[in-house]
């Protein structure tokens, strides 16, 4: 094994010490229509010493026509640009495809696919809906870069929530269920 799959074993090791435990209220600096339509208590991510890696939020109101959020992701018809959920992180993470992004407060708004947004909470341009061409380039600031950061939103088996998945590529998979069903929120990527 050479010394990048020593690097990859050792971190994938060292995240299994992390766990998905409930969390506490969205925080105060989202707006105030966002934090209704978001859960009223968030799951966070700590490890063995408490130290909170992130918090995450998604959404309980109904998407469109009374679809919970997770109804609207297993048939494909959140509209993009809807407001999907907020998270923040208190160390620095990676997106879908391995783009470092720092600490900070995010909303995370409905892209193509199972993609979402990563926009900085301060740049969010309010709880309605929002072209995707002006979200994704409010999320480019995100990681500095020319792409968007991006994370994934999919639906997940029913199970214990919250729960933290690590896949064997090293994904860190948040599964939540925020009301009706349950989702999963990929919070940290690895570069394929």
């Amino acid at each position: 094994m050479g010394v990048v799959g020593l690097v990859f074993v050792g971190a994938w090791l060292w995240a299994q010490d992390y766990k998905a435990v409930p969390g506490g209220a969205p925080p105060v600096q989202l707006d105030a229509q966002a934090r209704r339509v978001l859960q009223s208590r968030g799951a966070r991510v700590v490890d063995p010493s408490g130290f909170l890696f992130c918090e995450a939020w998604l959404r309980t109101e109904p998407i469109s026509e009374g679809l919970s959020l997770a109804e609207a992701v297993a048939s494909g018809s959140v509209p993009p640009g809807t407001l999907v959920g907020a998270i923040r992180f208190l160390a620095p993470g990676a997106d879908r495809s391995g783009r470092g992004f720092g600490p900070g407060l995010y909303t995370l708004r409905q892209a193509e696919g199972d993609g979402v947004l990563m926009i900085k909470a301060e740049d969010d341009p309010g709880p309605e809906p929002a072209p995707v061409e002006q979200l994704e380039a409010l999320s480019r600031k995100v990681t500095r870069g020319e792409a968007p950061a991006l994370l994934r939103l999919s639906r997940a088996a029913p199970g214990t929530s919250p729960r933290l998945r690590i896949t064997r590529e090293g994904e860190w998979i948040l599964e939540v269920t925020p009301g009706e069903g349950a989702l999963a929120l990929l919070i940290v990527g690895v570069a394929k």
